[in-house]
């Protein structure tokens, strides 16, 4: 219980990275609380980690379909994925960038 008013706490005061771990440990603790599934999927929403925070959202959301508060909706889940995706395209941009022939020919 500890863990949980601690990450609480975290999130609060904005420290994710934090908030993110200790919600890891309460969840080692207890498994199957979507809650803590749920506040740690939107403490991974805040740190930019578009996938993770999407995976925990589907967690909550299949341990309790009812939970009111999963950061999971249609509007969401969509912008998370939309996210995820515009993400992966600027990584490719940028690998494409630095391994185009224009850039290699004077090495």
């Amino acid at each position: 219980m500890e863990k949980v008013r601690q990450s609480n706490e975290a999130c609060q005061l904005g420290d994710f990275q934090t908030a993110v771990k200790l919600y890891g440990e309460a969840l080692r603790a207890d498994p199957q609380n979507c809650i803590l599934y749920s506040n740690r999927s939107a403490a991974h929403l805040k740190l930019g980690q578009y996938q993770t925070a999407l995976d925990d959202a589907v967690k909550a959301r299949l341990l309790n379909p009812k939970w009111p508060k999963t950061p999971l909706n249609p509007f969401r889940e969509a912008t998370v994925s939309d996210e995820c995706e515009e993400k992966a395209n600027e990584r490719r941009q940028v690998s494409l960038h630095q391994h185009s022939p224009a850039r290699t020919r004077g090495r």
